[in-house]
């Protein structure tokens, strides 16, 4: 098996840290358009909330006013 490499010249040292940058930047762009489609599924959740309580108080509104 390969022993790898004891010393670490810069231009070595700047390559990773180049492949480094642009992995996470894949990451970072990957997170924004995740963090989009959460907001976008969070509204239609809040949408979705109202109108179950609406429903909910015509529901209840209209069992009162059966009773009277």
């Amino acid at each position: 098996m390969e022993q790898g490499r004891q010393n670490w010249n810069d231009a070595r040292l700047d390559d990773l840290n180049e492949r480094m940058q642009a992995g996470f930047k894949h990451v970072d762009d990957r997170f924004n358009t995740l963090e989009g489609r959460f907001a976008s599924l969070e509204s239609r959740f809040d949408a979705l909330q109202r109108t179950m309580l609406l429903v909910m108080a015509s529901l209840v509104a209209s069992f009162i006013a059966g009773r009277l």
